[in-house]
């Protein structure tokens, strides 16, 4: 009998690692105007083993972020995290792949427009003083990669990306808890049927 609820015990653990493979490699996935073919965002971004969304918007940080005029306003709080999220961009949002070219074509990013140095500024904001300045941290993303990286920020926060064809501001927040839930696996599906067969044969055991 205490083998019988040994093997219970370790196919229930069997599908907590299985719940927690899904969710830790949840895919990234693209936000693409089908018309334009712009890149207006993506989902499942993973930094430092959390997933984060951002969309790429067109405006003055006042319009997007509830007035630009508290901390709480932005997501990132610091100079780093913006530095890192920024990063992410560049490293995971920003690469060609089969879903456009995102790197070497950085006026496919919305916000962003064909201009003489071929590159696209999206502005990851932290936080703002009462001298009405922005600070932030830019992910310079250029047709040539080898000079995409990333820069410390000021700008007046009635700087407006909708009249610049070489700028955006990328806009993030963290995925809806629905989101990372994933369809069960075959091997959930296998490990909840085997402890089914197990507490069955228990039954008849006892």
């Amino acid at each position: 009998m205490e083998k019988v609820y040994f093997k219970v015990m370790i196919l229930s653990l069997l599908i907590s690692a299985c719940s927690l493979f899904n969710l830790a490699n949840a895919t990234l996935m693209l936000n693409i105007d089908l018309t334009s073919g712009k890149l207006l965002g993506a989902s499942n971004i993973n930094i430092n083993g959390k997933l984060y969304d951002v969309s790429f918007v067109d405006g003055t940080c006042p319009d997007l972020f509830s007035g630009c005029d508290e901390q709480s306003d932005f997501f990132w709080k610091t100079e780093e995290e913006s530095k890192v999220a920024s990063l992410a961009l560049l490293n995971d949002v920003f690469v060609d792949s089969v879903d456009g070219l995102f790197d070497s074509l950085p006026d496919l990013t919305f916000g962003c427009s064909s201009n003489t140095y071929n590159d696209c500024f999206v502005i990851t904001p932290y936080k703002s003083n009462t001298n009405n300045t922005l600070f932030g941290v830019m992910a310079l993303n250029n047709s040539n990669p080898n000079w995409d990286t990333t820069s410390p920020f000021t700008v007046g926060i009635g700087l407006n990306t909708g009249i610049s064809n070489s700028s955006t501001y990328a806009v993030w927040s963290s995925p809806k808890p629905l989101q990372a839930v994933t369809e069960p696996t075959t091997l959930t599906i296998f490990a909840l049927g085997l402890i089914g067969l197990t507490l069955r044969r228990c039954n008849k055991e006892s």
